[in-house]
Order: C-alpha cells, then sequence, then structure tokens
C-alpha cells in the first residue's frame, strides 16, 4: 500500500480547532434544535410489523442482548441477506441497555441523526472551509422530509449507523490529505471498514473520494493515476463488501431473467429521476411505492433529464464546482439502490435517499452565494418548510396501524401493503377487520400464500377451523418450502385430529429450517398429545435452545415436566406458537 501519495496542494485550512469554535457549537445546537423538533415524538412510539420483527423482536440472538454465541452469530450470518455484523452488535447492545423498549430503539435512531447531521456540519467546513455551506447543507440534511423513514423505523438502525462511519471516514480522510502518514491513512481505511460492516452501502466510498479530490480537497492537478493508486486498498474493501452483499441476493433473483439487463438502465435513470422530484417535492412519502408502468416517454423524459443536469454541472465547474462535485455524488452513491442491479422486489424507497440526496443537497448550497442576504433568507425559509414537512411525515410511523394505513392512502391496490395492515390488526386483536384486509390482498394477489396463511390464522383465532385448514392448505400448495407455511398447516391437521398428516407436515418444516422454533414446538405438542412424553421434552427444549426468550416454548415444557408423572395422553392445555 502507497500511504503516502505525492504532496497536495491543502484545501483551504479552518483551522484544527475551528469546528468546535463558538460558531461551530451554535451550528451544532441548531441542528440538535431540528432534529429535537422533528422527532422527540419517536421517543413514545411503536416498533413496526414490518422487518422490525427480523431485525428485533423476533430474532432470538439479537433479543437476548449481548453474548458471545451472539457475537459469534453476527459475525457469521446473512440473516436479512446482508453481511453487517456492526449493526447486530449494535442492535444487540442497545437491547442490552434498554430490552425491547422502542422508545428506546427509535431514540437511538435519531440521536445518531444528529450525530450525522453534525458530522456532514463539521466535514465540510472542515474540507471547504465555509461555515455557511456546511451549516446551510447539514440543516437540509437533518430537515428533510426524505430521510424520515431511515430515522423512524428502528431496523435502519444500519443506515443511521454506516452514515456515521461515513462521515467520520470523510473528516479523517480531509485530515490525512493535509497531513499524510501511514496512521493517518490507517483510520480512514479502519473508519471505511467499520461503515461497510454497518451497511455495504458504503462500497461507494472510493468514488466519492475521488470526486472529492476535485472538490473540496482541489487534488486534481496530482493525476487521476496517483488518485486511483492512493484509493486501491478502498476499492478492494468495496468490492468485497459489494460482492458479500449481493451473493444472498443473486440466489433467489430469477434465472429467467437475470440480475443485470439492459433495460435496468432505464430503471436506474427513472430511479434517479424519482428521487430529485421527491427531493425537489416531498409529497406523497410512503414506505411502499408500487412499481411504475414503464413507458417510453417517461424513460426518454429521465435521460434527457440527467444528460441536461450533467452537462449543467460541468458547464458550472470552474465557477460552482459544488454542483458537479454534489451531482456526481448523488449519482455514484444512488448507482448500488438504484435498481441497476435487481436484487429485491422494489425499485423506490425513501431510506435509499439519506446519503446520496447529501450529493443534491450539495449542488443546491453550492449553486448559491451564500454570502449574499437573500441566498440565506431562502435556505432558512427552505429549513423550516423542510422541517414542518417532516414533524408532519413522522406522525405515520407511531405504529404499524398508521403506517400501514398512510401507506394505502398512497397505493391502494398493493396486495404488501392490505396484508401488512391485516397483520397489525390481528396483532392488535381486531380479527375481524385483519381477516377482510387478507381477504382484500388474496383478491388484488390471488397467487400470494401470504394473506393466504395469514387469513388461515385468522380464521383459526375466529373459530372457522375447517376454513382455517382450507387456507393453510391452499397456502401450503403455492409455497411447499415455506418452514412457516407448513408448520400452520401442521397445526391445523393436529387440531382436526389428522396427526399422521401434521407429524409429516411438521416434520419436513424442520427438515427446512432446523433453526426455526416454532415447528419444533408443534411437534412437542404433537408428541405430547398422543403421550410421547420424551419426544415432546425433547422438542420443547430444542425450540427453547434456538430461542430462550420464547414464552410458549417455555410454557409448553414446564407443562409437559408436569405430566411427565401421569398416565394416558395429554390434557390439551398445550399452547400453539402461532397464536
Amino acid at each position: 500500500m502507497d500511504s503516502s501519495p505525492p504532496p497536495a496542494q491543502p484545501a483551504p485550512e479552518a483551522g484544527p480547532q475551528s469546528a468546535w469554535a463558538t460558531p461551530g457549537v451554535v451550528a451544532w445546537l441548531v441542528l440538535l434544535a431540528i432534529v429535537a423538533f422533528i422527532y422527540a415524538p419517536v421517543s413514545q412510539y411503536s416498533f413496526c410489523n414490518f422487518d422490525d420483527p427480523m431485525y428485533l423482536t423476533a430474532n432470538a440472538p439479537v433479543a437476548r442482548g449481548l453474548s458471545l454465541s451472539g457475537i459469534r452469530w453476527a459475525f457469521t450470518t446473512t440473516h436479512t441477506g446482508m453481511w453487517h455484523p456492526l449493526t447486530w452488535l449494535a442492535h444487540m447492545l442497545g437491547v442490552q441497555l434498554f430490552g425491547l423498549n422502542p422508545g428506546a430503539h427509535h431514540t437511538i435512531n435519531a440521536l445518531l441523526h444528529f450525530l450525522n447531521a453534525g458530522l456532514l456540519f463539521t466535514f465540510l467546513r472542515l474540507a471547504a472551509g465555509s461555515l455557511p455551506l456546511g451549516l446551510a447543507a447539514a440543516a437540509l440534511f437533518a430537515s428533510h422530509p426524505l430521510n424520515v423513514e431511515a430515522v423512524a423505523w428502528a431496523s435502519q438502525l444500519k443506515s443511521m449507523l454506516s452514515a456515521s462511519f461515513f462521515f467520520l471516514t470523510l473528516i479523517l480522510w480531509t485530515r490525512y490529505v493535509r497531513s499524510p502518514s501511514r496512521r493517518a491513512y490507517a483510520l480512514v481505511l479502519g473508519a471505511c471498514l467499520l461503515g461497510l460492516m454497518a451497511k455495504p452501502m458504503l462500497a461507494t466510498v472510493p468514488f466519492v473520494l475521488l470526486i472529492l479530490d476535485v472538490w473540496p480537497l482541489r487534488r486534481a492537478q496530482l493525476g487521476w493515476l496517483a488518485l486511483v493508486k492512493e484509493k486501491l486498498p478502498f476499492f478492494a474493501l468495496a468490492l468485497a463488501s459489494a460482492w458479500m452483499m449481493m451473493a444472498p441476493g443473486l440466489a433467489v433473483v430469477s434465472a429467467g431473467e437475470g440480475v443485470f439487463a439492459f433495460s435496468r438502465v432505464f430503471v436506474a435513470a427513472e430511479s434517479c429521476l424519482f428521487y430529485i422530484g421527491k427531493a425537489v417535492w416531498p409529497s406523497a412519502l410512503t414506505i411502499f411505492y408500487p412499481p411504475p408502468a414503464w413507458t417510453a416517454w417517461r424513460l426518454a423524459a429521465a435521460l434527457v433529464v440527467l444528460s441536461a443536469a450533467t452537462v449543467l454541472a460541468w458547464k458550472l465547474r470552474s465557477r460552482r464546482p459544488a454542483v458537479l462535485a454534489g451531482w456526481l455524488w448523488f449519482l455514484a452513491m444512488l448507482l448500488p439502490v438504484s435498481g441497476i442491479i435487481e436484487i429485491g422486489p422494489h425499485n423506490f424507497a425513501d431510506r435509499y435517499f439519506y446519503l446520496p440526496g447529501i450529493g443534491l443537497i450539495l449542488a443546491v448550497t453550492g449553486a448559491l452565494s451564500l454570502n449574499s442576504r437573500p441566498a440565506r433568507l431562502l435556505l432558512l425559509l427552505l429549513t423550516v418548510l423542510l422541517t414542518a414537512a417532516s414533524a408532519r411525515q413522522v406522525r405515520h410511523w407511531e405504529n404499524s396501524l398508521t403506517l400501514w394505513q398512510h401507506a394505502l392512502r398512497t397505493a391502494p391496490s398493493s396486495s404488501l401493503l392490505w396484508t401488512n395492515l391485516g397483520d397489525a390488526l390481528r396483532d392488535s386483536g381486531a380479527n375481524l377487520e385483519a381477516a377482510e384486509c387478507f381477504r382484500k390482498a388474496i383478491q388484488l394477489a390471488p397467487c400470494d400464500y401470504l394473506p393466504l396463511i395469514n387469513l388461515a390464522v385468522v380464521y383459526e383465532r375466529l373459530g372457522r377451523g375447517g376454513d382455517a385448514l382450507g387456507a393453510a392448505q391452499r397456502a401450503a400448495a403455492m409455497a411447499p418450502g415455506d418452514a412457516k407455511v407448513l408448520t400452520i398447516l401442521g397445526s391445523f391437521l393436529r387440531l382436526a385430529g389428522r396427526d399422521r398428516e401434521a407429524l409429516s407436515r411438521l416434520s419436513r418444516a424442520v427438515e427446512l429450517n432446523p433453526d426455526l422454533p416454532e415447528p419444533w414446538t408443534e411437534l412437542g405438542i404433537l408428541h405430547a398429545m398422543r403421550g410421547r412424553r420424551e419426544q415432546a421434552l425433547s422438542c420443547f427444549e430444542r425450540a427453547l435452545r434456538i430461542r430462550p426468550d420464547s414464552v410458549v416454548a417455555a410454557g409448553n415444557l414446564k407443562r409437559a415436566r408436569a405430566e411427565a408423572g401421569r398416565s394416558g395422553a395429554g390434557s390439551g392445555i398445550y399452547e400453539p406458537p402461532h397464536n
């Protein structure tokens, strides 16, 4: 590693203590006020029933807090399709300190958002030597409604954490450029690595560093070969992280369509235009955007707008270099989530704007003369309006019901949204209303087994055993490889007295996913009801080893042990895990 590149012309120096001089402290306090005004209510919010169970409430290694086994799991798992051990460790630490108190986890995200805004301000003041630019960009970043999703969603701790290390990387890089040394370079590389271990989104860091070499660090005169060579270790980290991010997703992409196709270029262009539009006019923001209807004129318009913006930024490169740097920042950081590589069912998401959006903010603030009173008043007014819009937007994240009801106002024809609203209603005990939501979802997507299996569970709660079994059988026919569906079907077959069929489905479920506690619990119930005590105890104990905090498995184990000395079949008091 060549850690000492040719001597660079330093960017305008703000002084080693300038970031914490009195104006800097005032700037941090302004950012704190913005974030507090918008996000103070989240301390009273609930978890969301989408992703939060997978990351927190139903994730046994995380729900136990910090432990040696949990740390090993964090570094070896690709649960949720990503390798991000630092995110898992951060979630575990949050649970260790605050338990599964949702308000505490939301507050952590809000505090990290404030920290990120402050670090962005510090970076721009150090690198560009401009307090007005740093404060204006950081204030717009802190207040923009498109960032609400990333902050108000507990599962997005990965976005908050990776952004913190991203900004730290940029600050350390600025200091390295001014005082090159092996130690300084190692610190930058270490911060980048930690960011990648929080979220692979930072795979674009080396490209951002090259952009910063043009502005504000003004190092282009060193030659691109030297600048690229200097960043080879960052490219190596980025490639390794990108592969670990893509590998799980590649396995589930249909072979017929492929991961990449030329048509994805048009998807990426439309994606860029979507975020620009939402950044300029942040209305109708939602957790889920239905795929747009691709038309030739829409795609042509996207390419024309992007081309025109690029040409304009290039022409302004001498007078307003921040415009070109910001525009390239936006394009580079958005690329992995623009849809050019298909690794998921959605093309757009507000949370994807969190770091790429800073590029657009830099382009806007860089185009203005921030020393002029009209420009400052305009930015102040814009910040106030964005803060008010974000304060309204964050209310939709109060709980799962408010989230999905708002989303359905934007996309009423989405089967996914009706299913998630049904889940939220079922969890709140509103089973009749939940059943209506699931039936609506099935009507919109007849081939989707998720609303069907959820409807089966609701039918069982309503005492409609025959309907529950029928719905579960249809869902299992659609998804014969889903262990959770087979578990629910096995439970209903047991309740119908069809033990042989139940045993077959449950045995298949544990073969498909031996680390899922529910099928082991169901098997234990089946054995207990048939008087097979040893097998029942073994299954309940296995379920508890997988999820030690499982109240259902623990209760069934206690009942089985209490009956161990009795003769005959079980008493029928066992509780299935899906109730």
